[in-house]
């Protein structure tokens, strides 16, 4: 018996088979960061492209939530998705994103106590609401435009940059036509269908926002028109805004290609 040998062959092949599941497990591991690297660098060369679509989805989404028994709830929970995408997007820097986080914050927290406190004026939860929102959107198209005059070549993505600050815009200006109707109602004419649509909060936003849009691209809106002195005034300047944004824009954008186009010409004489 003290001289009899062990049998290490199931010990050897346990170790062997420990040593391929590793193996395999290092494969697969290693493959799957690279192609999640991958992802995160088309994610980061497209990022404008996403945010646009996101975008353009929370706007049908808006229009049609009415119609859905989760529809409101769905809504609620894109609109938080695209404000985290603005501020992961738009966003760079950490003073930047410190700021856009406070908003945001500020303004879901007026959303929440809109919807479960008791007792708090609903004019002055709107009015702050609106004003946060207000403040992150209008912060986030400087932010852009700022960008875009840093930039000195201009991708495909650069261009989609601008056209979501451009729908910012109207994002941003809704807001200032939603707190505009908390304070004073009769200043706008509204048609039978839309006011049918303002006893609830979700149905007066989807409102503004195509109100705002419409202003913005110079369409018009046959369903809601302003007629108070304020309100006018809000929409002009509004439809301005939009026309010496895309005019600013299309300039620079103009004027760094052509900047890139005579840099090229120089290298290539030389």
């Amino acid at each position: 018996m003290a001289g009899a040998q062990v049998d290490r062959r199931p010990i050897y092949a346990r170790q062997r088979v420990g040593q391929i599941l590793r193996g395999l497990a290092w494969h697969i591991g290693s493959e799957g960061l690279r192609r999640l690297h991958t992802l995160m660098r088309w994610i980061e060369r497209h990022k404008y492209l996403l945010l646009l679509v996101a975008m353009i989805c929370m706007s049908i989404l808006q229009a049609t939530a009415r119609f859905w028994v989760l529809g409101p709830v769905l809504f609620e929970v894109v609109v938080v998705l695209v404000l985290c995408g603005v501020l992961l997007t738009v966003f760079k820097y950490a003073s930047e994103r410190l700021v856009g986080v406070a908003l945001v914050a500020g303004a879901v927290a007026m959303r929440g106590v809109g919807r479960w406190v008791d007792g708090v004026p609903l004019t002055i939860v709107i009015l702050a609401h609106s004003g946060l929102l207000l403040g992150f959107f209008g912060f986030a198209v400087s932010v852009i435009v700022r960008r875009v005059f840093e930039e000195r070549s201009i991708r495909v993505d650069h261009v989609i940059g601008t056209l979501c600050g451009y729908f910012l815009i109207g994002a941003a200006w809704a807001h200032c036509y939603i707190a505009a109707y908390q304070l004073a109602p009769y200043a706008f004419r509204l048609s039978a269908e839309v006011e049918q649509q303002m006893d609830s909060t979700d149905s007066r936003r989807a409102v503004f926002n195509n109100f705002s849009v419409c202003t913005l691209t110079g369409v018009g809106s046959n369903e809601v028109i302003p007629i108070g002195p304020a309100v006018s005034t809000l929409t002009w300047v509004e439809a301005a805004l939009g026309q010496f944004y895309l005019a600013v824009i299309v300039a620079q954008l103009v004027s760094v290609k052509m900047a890139r186009t005579a840099e090229s010409e120089a290298k290539t004489g030389d």
